[in-house]
């Protein structure tokens, strides 16, 4: 069975799934994610050439890098999860450009699915922020069919590296065990919060 493929309730209870869970699920995001990169690329675009070519054009899209608390060095579990949860929304709120390039895309549904699936997990274990969102600013571009491809490939080609990270942090608070304290901080600063009111 896929891992998406869960009903409401199940849903529901997976924030208090096994750490394995989240792991997979990022995995499973960043390959579908990987896999539309290259076949949108190959499809659209027709290149024979690397696919970090036509990457980055103008677009600015969310990425990890070292201040953002999710490298070994500089962990720091909560402020990661509410990055990715953040980087997340971002390529969520984006996700119509890559819906425009179906033709070319044949898992944009599973991408969906893994983005509101993942987001779902973190929001369910750490304070995020849930403000609204603004979609890419795309105004030099012109609309046409090849611009449409390119920023298509741009936006998966930044969300492959997104989730690699994002990825690998998951799989770095697996191994330590971090999941279930962050659970237990947020039960705790519920309690905190009702008991203040």
């Amino acid at each position: 069975m896929d891992i998406y493929e869960t009903s409401g309730s199940e849903l529901q209870n997976e924030a208090h799934a096994p750490d394995q869970k989240w792991v997979d699920v990022a995995k499973q995001l960043r390959n579908e994610v990987k896999n539309a990169r290259d076949e949108q690329f190959h499809r659209a675009i027709g290149g024979t050439q690397n696919t970090t070519i036509y990457a980055y054009k103008g677009i600015k899209m969310p990425i990890l890098n070292n201040s953002d608390g999710c490298l070994r060095s500089d962990f720091n579990a909560q402020k990661c999860l509410r990055l990715i949860y953040t980087g997340l929304r971002v390529y969520q709120v984006n996700m119509p450009h890559l819906e425009q390039e179906s033709q070319f895309i044949t898992n944009v549904v599973n991408i969906k699915a893994g983005t509101y699936r993942l987001l779902h997990l973190i929001k369910e274990t750490v304070k995020v922020n849930d403000e609204k969102v603004p979609q890419v600013d795309l105004s030099e571009f012109t609309d046409t069919a090849w611009n449409q491809n390119i920023i298509a490939h741009s936006i998966l080609h930044s969300f492959t590296d997104f989730m690699t990270e994002a990825s690998r942090a998951i799989n770095y608070m697996k191994n330590k065990k971090l999941m279930r304290h962050l659970k237990e901080d947020k039960k705790e600063d519920k309690w905190i919060s009702k008991h203040q009111q």
